[in-house]
C-alpha cells in the first residue's frame, strides 16, 4: 500500500483509494505535502486540514474545468470535473457524520460528476432505485449491443442519505 502519511492508516487508505479510482498522483502528492505536519498529530487531529486540502484541491479542478468547458474543451474539461469528483469523495468519507461542511463537499462532488457526464458526453445516467418505500441514487450505464444482459447498473446508498 502506498503510504504517503507514515502510521496513519486512514489517510493512506483515502489517498490509495482515490489512486484506484482515478486520481492524478501529481495533484494528490502536492495535496498532500501540505498536510505532513498535520499527518504528526494524528489522523483524528488533522482530519479537518485533510478535508480542506482534498476540497481545496477540487475546487481548483473545477475552476480549470470551467476554463476548458468555456473553451470549448469539452474533453478535457469532463476529465478535471471526474477528478475532482475523486477528490471531493475522499475528502467527505474522511469525516464525522455531524461534521457540517461534509454535506457541501458531497453537493460539490454530485455537482463535478454531472459535469464530467454531460461535457464528456458519457454513457452514464444517475437514476432513483425504488426499494419499499426507500429509495437509492444509483448509476445507469448502458452496455453496447441489444437485448439483455446488455447494461450495467450500480446503485450506492448516499451519505446524505445516512445522516
Amino acid at each position: 500500500m502506498f503510504e504517503p502519511f507514515p502510521g496513519n492508516y486512514v489517510w493512506n487508505l483515502s489517498v490509495n483509494l482515490a489512486i484506484c479510482m482515478g486520481g492524478s498522483i501529481g495533484e494528490m502528492d502536492s495535496a498532500n505535502r501540505s498536510l505532513l505536519a498535520s499527518a504528526a498529530e494524528g489522523e483524528d487531529l488533522g482530519t479537518e486540514a485533510f478535508f480542506t486540502a482534498w476540497c481545496d484541491m477540487a475546487a481548483r479542478l473545477v475552476e480549470l474545468g470551467e476554463e476548458d468547458a468555456s473553451a470549448g474543451r469539452c474533453l478535457s474539461a469532463a476529465e478535471k470535473f471526474r477528478r475532482a469528483c475523486v477528490y471531493y469523495m475522499t475528502a467527505e468519507r474522511t469525516q464525522s457524520p455531524h461534521f457540517t461542511p461534509r454535506r457541501e463537499a458531497y453537493s460539490q462532488m454530485l455537482a463535478a460528476m454531472q459535469r464530467a457526464v454531460d461535457l464528456g458526453r458519457l454513457n452514464c445516467e444517475r437514476v432513483e432505485v425504488r426499494y419499499g418505500s426507500a429509495g437509492f441514487p444509483g448509476l445507469f450505464v448502458k452496455g453496447d449491443g441489444e437485448g439483455r444482459g446488455r447494461a450495467w447498473f450500480t446503485a450506492t446508498v448516499s451519505t446524505a442519505s445516512r445522516r
